[in-house]
């Protein structure tokens, strides 16, 4: 029998974590069984004995495993549907001789994906020839070497797309599966409808939604999650790396990584509720924050975005870090000499009437106030960092007592400022919740501050995470329950949970960094200053004829359950709950559309050169159409699926006005680049990528250009290839099913029986030999 190894085997991290006892010559053996994977692993160890006391290899050994006979394949990030792919099997044959090899292609009805055959096949075959399975291919392998198996696929379902490839020699067998990430055409638009249920006062619950989706919605893109868990703040701990859609390769951004760690760690130690592993996870997120965030500290002890390539510090940015820093000091370990540079460095910019100014980059205009406030929330915002350090600046709280007047039709100056008031027990704080409660709004069970333009429009509606509040709104939301919370009033602030609740995404987070700290920040405080164990609530979610049931308790109230509406009837979903104390559901939705109405606050012109079908070049020019300039900035570029962005050229950007940084994500498929601002005046740079994989009928790419703290100004456009590759130029004639005179004996039966021979390949055992060491440790 040929030994087939397992395709669903995986590779595990450790071989071997054991403790050894030495016999009494002083040695052991100790025999493992590789796994298929061929890798190298290291091998290091460390005694404990009476005689000789710690001891440890100088040098980690490294055991090598190799089979001599293996397939890979070559598969992009992802592809759309529709797309076609020529997907190419590699097969290495380091046996003692040539093999004929063949290659079967796992494929049902259920597959996901469908053969492209060839037009003019039927017209090439003779009557007395047979054409092989679209599934199978036959290949001449020499020894020592490599061929390719091709199979020209076109996806048909969006998802996860299981390629199960397996190959067979007369002495040698190989099985590989590989997902491939499928996305529907057009753009994508998601939904989100997050929303408390509150029973402490009554006994029932019932709430319906109607799931809004555009008519030119693209066939079988929908998919709806609800979730549904007992503690605000769980979905926070289990999305704790991926809180935000926005990307975060700066120096505000990268804070999103480690401030939310810390109200989490705050909250449970509150509730007696931090587990071992948990508390393990939350200290190397704050140690990896923290030390990455020391990369963007300049010379002169100030942060900014991007470190020293600014042309000064940012005083915002400073106050963040110094505030957070001082927070994680009870967790890990922060160095006091650097904070307490960071302090000074604020101090040297405050004027003499006690404000604060910011000197650097202005990536958060919200903070800087108007014409008739100053610089009055930045000063809020840097004194209560430096109350954080144990610092209270008498200056500036003069001066932020003295401008209530001038900030009292203002709600994001007046709620951080009424914050700073309660901090530091001011005898102005009750003018101060005065003025912000009046500027509040009271809609069905929910209350919020927000602005005049925003109030109305994003209360009741179903958004997009682009669409959602303001972040300052979020933020002047989350700073006034922060002044009920300080004020004992907790238990009146359930309107403002509620609204919170509705504006958080899919994974716990806001709109971006900033409100995302904040919001978190307030909602753990009252998760804290509110929590009860006595749970226990059964919620049932119905669609038409399908429903679930989920139970909650004071034993699984962190844990966070989900289910996939499968078979979407109707447009209403119903949410009925029964039992005692406080739970929090989610509705999500997405779907990907025909085209958007983009609200044009920045215009893009673009194009397209392409000298070979294997290089492309995308020009653009961008400007901001709105008065003024736009806060800090971000480009999403996706690349054509099969190409791959240019990498070096992309870093070459970085020399272009306003232009800060550049990264690649999902395999170099996707480019950010991240501007200080735009303006009226263009800003104009090129973007290239390579055809890496074989990839023809491509679909549309996205580009997406929004502002990171207003990103409801937006706008989202497409490219596309202006030379395909050719079928002939991927892989010729052997993209299909070879024409043969006679059938193969040893294709496969039709229900997947596969061939069988005379010889066996054995999973290579590794034999280690140990002398006084008691303790291998395989990694």
């Amino acid at each position: 029998l040929i030994y087939l190894p397992t395709s669903l085997a995986i590779m595990p991290h450790y071989l071997i974590n054991e403790e050894i006892f030495f016999s009494e010559q002083g040695m052991a053996v100790y025999n493992a069984v590789a796994p298929d994977t061929i890798t190298s692993w290291i091998a290091s160890a460390f005694s404990l004995s009476e005689q000789y006391g710690l001891n440890a290899l100088s040098d980690a050994k490294k055991v090598t495993v190799f089979r001599p006979f293996f397939i890979r394949l070559q598969l992009p990030y992802s592809v759309k549907r529709g797309e076609t792919i020529a997907l190419q099997v590699l097969v290495f044959n380091y046996l003692d001789k040539d093999e004929k090899v063949n290659v079967i292609l796992d494929h049902h009805k259920d597959s996901g994906f469908e053969f492209v055959v060839k037009k003019s096949a039927s017209s090439m075959v003779k009557k007395s020839a047979e054409v092989k399975p679209e599934n199978s291919r036959t290949v001449a392998v020499k020894h020592e070497s490599s061929s390719a198996a091709y199979f020209l696929i076109r996806p048909t379902k969006v998802g996860i797309l299981k390629l199960s490839v397996k190959a067979f020699a007369p002495s040698a067998a190989d099985a590989i599966e590989v997902p491939l990430l499928v996305e529907a055409e057009g753009y994508p638009v998601s939904y989100i409808r997050s929303f408390a249920i509150d029973m402490k006062e009554r006994n029932t619950f019932k709430q319906s939604f109607q799931l809004d989706h555009s008519e030119d919605m693209i066939d079988d893109s929908m998919k709806i999650e609800v979730s549904v868990i007992g503690d605000i703040m769980a979905p926070v701990i289990k999305n704790l790396n991926r809180l935000i859609h926005m990307p975060d390769g700066c120096g505000e951004q990268n804070m999103i990584h480690f401030v939310p760690n810390i109200a989490v760690m705050q909250y449970l130690i509150s509730t007696n509720r931090l587990e071992s592993d948990l508390k393990q996870t939350l200290l190397r997120y704050m140690e990896a924050g923290y030390q990455r965030e020391l990369t963007y500290r300049r010379n002169d002890d100030s942060y900014s975005a991007f470190g020293n390539s600014d042309q000064q510090g940012s005083t915002w940015l400073t106050a963040f870090v110094v505030r957070s820093f001082s927070e994680a000091k009870s967790f890990i370990f922060i160095d006091e000499e650097k904070l307490k540079l960071s302090a000074a460095f604020l101090a040297s910019q405050q004027k003499e009437n006690g404000m604060f100014e910011e000197n650097g980059q202005v990536l958060h205009k919200g903070l800087q106030g108007g014409s008739g406030q100053g610089g009055v929330p930045l000063t809020a915002y840097v004194y209560i960092a430096l109350l954080k350090t144990g610092t209270n600046n008498l200056e500036a709280l003069n001066y932020l007592e003295q401008s209530l007047d001038y900030i009292s039709n203002n709600t994001y100056a007046l709620s951080i400022t009424a914050y700073a008031l309660h901090l530091a027990n001011s005898s102005k704080k009750d003018a101060a919740f005065y003025l912000l409660d009046k500027l509040s709004t009271s809609k069905a069970d929910q209350k919020f501050w927000a602005d005049e333009s925003s109030s109305e429009s994003n209360n009741g509606k179903n958004m997009s995470w682009y669409e959602k509040p303001r972040p300052a709104d979020v933020e002047s939301t989350a700073y006034a329950l922060l002044v009920y919370i300080l004020r004992g009033e907790a238990s009146n602030a359930f309107p403002i949970v509620r609204w919170l609740a509705m504006q958080q995404g899919a994974f716990g987070g806001f709109s971006s960094s900033q409100d995302t700290v904040v919001g978190l920040q307030a909602l753990a405080a009252f998760a804290e200053a509110t929590y009860s164990a006595n749970v226990e609530m059964d919620v049932t979610v119905k669609n038409g004829n399908e429903e679930a049931t989920f139970s909650i308790n004071s034993k699984n109230s962190l844990v966070l359950q989900t289910y996939e509406i499968r078979n979407f009837v109707e447009r209403q979903i119903d949410i009925f709950a029964t039992g005692r104390g406080s739970a929090f559901a989610q509705i999500k939705w997405r779907y990907n559309v025909k085209s958007l109405d983009n609200n044009r606050p920045f215009l893009c012109e673009t194009d397209v050169s392409q000298p070979a079908y294997t290089t492309l070049t995308v020009s653009f020019c961008c400007k901001y159409m709105l008065e003024g300039r736009s806060n800090m900035a971000i480009m999403e570029l996706s690349a054509p699926s099969g190409f791959v962005i240019d990498v070096q050229q992309l870093n070459g950007l970085t020399d272009t006005d306003q232009l800060q940084m550049v990264e690649t994500k999902k395999q170099d498929t996707q480019a950010n680049i991240y501007f200080d601002s735009i303006g009226v005046s263009p800003i104009c740079f090129n973007v290239s990528s390579k055809l890496a994989y074989q990839v023809t009928d491509q679909k549309p790419a996205i580009v997406r250009l929004y502002d990171y703290y207003e990103p409801q100004n937006r706008i989202e456009f497409e490219y596309k290839v202006k030379k395909e590759v050719s079928i002939e130029d991927a892989c010729g004639d052997s993209c299909y099913a070879e024409i043969s005179s006679a059938a193969l004996t040893e294709q496969p039966a039709s229900k997947g029986a596969m061939p069988i021979c005379c010889s066996i390949i054995q999973t290579l055992p590794v034999l280690i030999y140990l002398f006084y060491y008691s303790v291998l440790h395989f990694h």
